[in-house]
């Protein structure tokens, strides 16, 4: 019997008696294999989702501020679960929990997320507070005998997972959960006892918890109920250290037949009567359920539910499900990868396979792509749909199900993951995995990075929790335990050295051309990590070291960089021979070119005499967790590899911008106001003002002195961090008086709701925000604007009765329409132009004067959205346009000065084409009466950066944009006497 390697990470590697007699650990697991013997497994830990390594990344990504991480992390801290001061719902007096008929239901809901969240903070943030306010959460639901339901036990059993994720995390990384709360807790999962040789005798679907629930998947339901089952199972053996539960859930996936010592798992074939129901996709049966095949295998093993032309199960029932179905298999696969088995890749990829197909059907429903310029449509005709009966009789496919087509973003968190997995871990290439790639990127962009998704479904977070950086395929270790397994932990670079035979590790033992390239067939010094082919040997002083190093190999380490500086790497190393050299790279950037190893004295001088060399003392490193890359080139076996390490030798400056908004106008005798500038470096602002005589500096506000223009102009010089900000400009207008005051009402009002992502609420008379998922777009014509903006107020009605905060932000695309606009079509909203506690049942008015003046300048059309700035969870709603024949409307009130005649003449005479732009802007300024000796043209960002100034040499003009980002974009046209301002659009 051969045993693979990676297998040891199951198996005790300690010596053990067995009559008297001592055996190793490979005569042990020959042992362990041939009796059946239920010995309990030796698991990573922690290790369901997440492994230490893992939370490594989350941690030090989230230090450095690195997006995705940052700022999905920013947006979790928003959720207030994930608050130490959360107030726990669960209570030892709850022995029920119910899914079908809602007992202490959202309860539980709440506390599994708030759970995981504490548990996530407590590790990257280090704060205690929220290790126990988990442990809180954990101790108030000890008292459960029942998880009951209406028959979907498996489904209901299910709901486990997240809260198991978070005790994995808090059990191997925090020492305050006493064993005895902990027993407690444990003993509730499988109340009222486990048992592998028989089902408890009280056990029913209305009394048992989660285990007992879950155990056996679903027999008679789609697979996605199963699943839910199966993958709770798999999070509990692992948690448990329970190998016959984990191997219970991981061999019915596969198709496998139950352990000799558990109990077997449900017999089959079911019997299809008669038609129940029929549509266009699929008939439904009546079925008698069979027992004359044992360990029968129904929706939920990998290719029933994922057939073998990628379609799914229930592919004929909605896309809902079928996403949630893939995102079960996908988060099961990832425990058992952290286990050391290749779930991902079982039955040649099956996952991946189902995974693009269904993808490829959803995602082309929204998008046009080169190789899918049409929404693909799987039929019978075509040979890419199949028609089949499923394994429970029930139902079976004739049409791929259009229901819920295109509406995964927010609601499905699934595809971070499997992402993650195949390109991330360097197992495919981009185009093996195009269609999930294109999920992910298409639900970033309507939804932003993945959040919590539906209630319990998924984890979700995906962006923090599994994106990986590039290069990064395996995970960084310090080395083994006694028992084989990987002690995962990130290598930081602080001067400590990074032993070179601790390269990142592969749990499956296929790390060659990924983790590590070595030439040889295996690893001929024999010790350390035999299942890989690095070449390594004892030292004789105990520890290991790199040998037999040829030509053309490499070795690749998980860093993780404190600041961004300049870096000197050194290596520890013995010479045999001159003519070696070593390359340093980082996340695929080579920091040096081939530096010579060099041989003889002072330097090494042979295979014993270990050396210290500095390979170079100013490699620019960012900050944040990469891929390290050490090449060996030159002369095969000139040297061996000890350790290396890096240290800090210089710094390196980073570059900030400075934010500016448009100024409105400003009357004389208006109070002295901020500028509201603001550096990305967070560092302190100073101002200038170019006519002393209009406006001056008082204590960093602008102090009106009397009528006129005038610059004002925002500069941060830097510091030893940070270089100087380029100047950023906005001009203020002082006027005498008001000219007139004007009331707006909007043009187009309405909500979007990710929840019904294809669904249009532009005739709702009221609209929704709540938490990420439902907010409001209003849109209202500027035109009718007789003058420059002075002040302007968005005022909408509120209907319900709450308090909460709302923010109004702006966006920049006012294309949308009213009847069309949906959560998948949406455009992007920006930067947060203010802030509101709200009025219930009465107006609320949010100042907005600087962007409306922004957009007034401009194509005199504005477009806000208004939505919940921290999840508070509040739902506040307003009336539309469409309530009371829009007696309470949304509406601008708007305070304007008069406006110069002169100004709107020259700016109708200047011709700007074509925009949108791709590559050359045309400006006209034939018609002009613009000063051409004292003539600019410039392009701004929105928020005031200069990115393009030029001075005209005629009177036609032709600006290249081809390198600038897609997005809107100022265009400003000056003399001495006149400014005039154009939006344009940048494809």
């Amino acid at each position: 019997m051969k045993i693979k390697a990676t297998h040891i990470s199951k198996i005790k590697c300690v010596m053990f008696k067995v009559d008297n007699t001592l055996v190793t650990p490979v005569l042990l697991a020959f042992l362990f294999f041939i009796i059946g013997s239920s010995m309990q497994a030796q698991f990573v830990h922690p290790g369901i989702s997440h492994k230490t390594s893992d939370l490594d990344r989350i941690k030090y990504m989230v230090a450095a501020q690195v997006d995705p991480w940052y700022t999905s992390y920013q947006d979790m801290v928003l959720d207030s679960k994930s608050d130490f001061n959360y107030a726990v719902q669960g209570d030892l007096s709850f022995t029920e929990l119910g899914r079908d008929n809602k007992v202490n239901y959202n309860a539980w809901n709440s506390d599994i997320r708030a759970a995981y969240y504490n548990a996530i903070r407590w590790y990257v943030e280090g704060d205690a507070r929220h290790a126990e306010k988990a442990i809180e959460i954990f101790n108030s639901w000890v008292n459960l005998e029942a998880v009951t339901s209406n028959g979907t036990t498996a489904l209901s059993g299910g709901i486990a997972h997240i809260m198991i994720e978070a005790a994995e995390i808090i059990k191997h990384t925090y020492n305050g959960w006493s064993s005895a709360d902990r027993k407690k807790f444990e003993d509730m999962l499988v109340f009222p006892g486990y048992s592998n040789t028989a089902v408890p005798a009280e056990v029913s679907r209305t009394y048992g918890t989660f285990y007992w629930q879950a155990f056996q998947g679903d027999p008679i339901r789609h697979g996605n109920q199963g699943l839910s089952g199966w993958r709770t199972v798999m999070a509990m053996g692992i948690f448990l250290d329970n190998e016959i539960m984990y191997d219970r859930a991981l061999r019915y996936i596969k198709g496998l037949p139950h352990r000799t010592d558990d109990l077997p798992y449900p017999a089959g074939p079911n019997t299809s009567n008669a038609i129940t129901a029929s549509n266009q996709y699929s008939d439904t049966y009546s079925i008698t359920q069979g027992d004359t095949e044992e360990d029968y295998g129904y929706n939920e093993v990998m290719t029933h539910y994922i057939w073998e032309n990628g379609q799914c199960q229930e592919s004929s029932r909605d896309q809902q499900h079928t996403a949630f179905g893939i995102g079960l298999l996908t988060s099961m696969a990832e425990m058992a990868w952290n286990q050391g088995e290749d779930l991902y890749g079982f039955e040649n990829d099956r996952l991946l396979l189902g995974l693009e197909y269904n993808m490829r059907y959803n995602v082309s429903a929204l998008e046009s792509y080169p190789d899918q310029t049409s929404p693909w449509e799987p039929t019978v005709a075509s040979g890419e749909f199949i028609e089949r009966m499923d394994r429970t009789g029930r139902w079976f496919s004739k049409a791929i199900s259009p229901e819920g087509r295109g509406e995964f973003s927010g609601i499905r968190t699934v595809f971070e993951m499997p992402v993650a997995h195949y390109y991330g871990r360097g197992l495919k290439t981009e185009n093996e995995v195009k269609w999930t790639t294109r999920a992910r990127d298409k639900s970033i962009a309507i939804s932003g990075y993945e959040q919590a998704g539906w209630t319990n479904d998924a984890l979700g977070w995906g962006a923090l929790t599994a994106r990986r950086p590039i290069w990064c395929y395996g995970d960084p270790i310090s080395g083994f335990e006694a028992n084989g397994l990987p002690v995962y932990a990130m290598n930081v670079i602080d001067a400590t050295p990074i032993e070179a035979e601790n390269f990142d590790y592969d749990p499956i033992a296929d790390g060659e051309g990924r983790t590590y390239h070595d030439l040889s067939a295996d690893n001929s010094g024999g010790e350390y990590r035999t299942m890989d082919h690095v070449d390594i040997e004892a030292m004789p002083n105990g520890g290991y070291n790199v040998t037999s190093i040829e030509s053309g190999e490499w070795l690749s380490y998980t860093v993780s960089v404190p600041e961004t500086a300049v870096y000197g790497i050194t290596i520890q190393y013995a010479a045999l021979q001159a003519g070696g050299t070593i390359k340093i790279s980082v996340a695929g950037e080579d920091k040096t070119t081939d530096v010579a190893v060099p041989f003889g004295a002072p330097y090494s001088t042979g295979g014993s005499d270990w050396k210290s060399y500095v390979v170079s003392d100013d490699i620019i490193l960012n900050k944040g967790v990469q891929n390290l890359r050490l090449t060996f080139s030159g002369t095969s076996q000139a040297f061996k590899l000890d350790h290396f390490s890096l240290a800090q030798t210089g710094i390196v400056k980073e570059d900030q911008t400075i934010q500016f908004f448009t100024l409105p106008n400003k009357v004389i005798g208006h109070a002295d106001f901020a500028p509201e500038a603001q550096a990305s470096s967070g560092l302190d602002l100073s101002y200038t003002s170019s006519n002393t005589d209009v406006a001056t500096l008082v204590d960093g506000k602008i102090h009106i002195v009397g009528a006129g223009t005038t610059i004002i102009t925002a500069s941060q010089n830097g510091n030893a961090s940070f270089n100087a900000a380029p100047n950023v400009s906005q001009e203020l207008t002082v006027v005498n008086a008001i000219a007139d005051t004007v009331t707006l009402s909007v043009d187009a009002d309405a909500y979007v709701n990710e929840g019904k992502s294809n669904d249009n609420y532009g005739t709702a008379t009221s609209m929704v925000t709540k938490v990420a998922g439902r907010y409001i777009y209003l849109k209202f014509d500027l035109s009718t604007v007789p003058g420059p903006i002075v002040s302007a107020k968005l005022r909408m009605y509120q209907r319900t009765s709450f308090k909460d905060l709302r923010s109004v932000y702006d966006v920049a695309d006012d294309s949308w329409t009213e009847t069309g606009i949906t959560w998948n079509n949406k455009p992007a909203y920006n930067h947060e132009r203010a802030v509101i506690t709200t009025n219930p049942s009465t107006w609320s008015e949010w100042d907005v004067s600087s962007y409306v003046a922004q957009e007034f300048n401009t194509d005199k059309v504005i477009s806000f959205a208004v939505k919940d700035p921290v999840l508070s969870g509040i739902g506040v709603d307003f009336y539309s346009k469409e309530f009371d024949f829009g007696s309470v409307a949304p509406e601008l009130v708007i305070e304007c000065s008069s406006v110069p005649l002169s100004v709107s003449e020259v700016n109708a005479s200047i011709e700007t084409y074509p925009n949108p732009v791709q590559n050359d802007l045309h400006i006209s300024l034939v018609s002009s009466s613009l000063d051409s000796d004292e003539l600019r043209v410039g392009v701004y960002a929105l928020t005031g950066q200069k990115i393009i100034e030029m001075k005209p040499t005629s009177q036609r003009v032709k600006l290249n944009l081809s390198e600038l980002n897609s997005g809107i974009y100022v265009l400003k046209i000056s003399d001495k006497s006149k400014h005039i301002t154009k939006k344009i659009v940048k494809l």
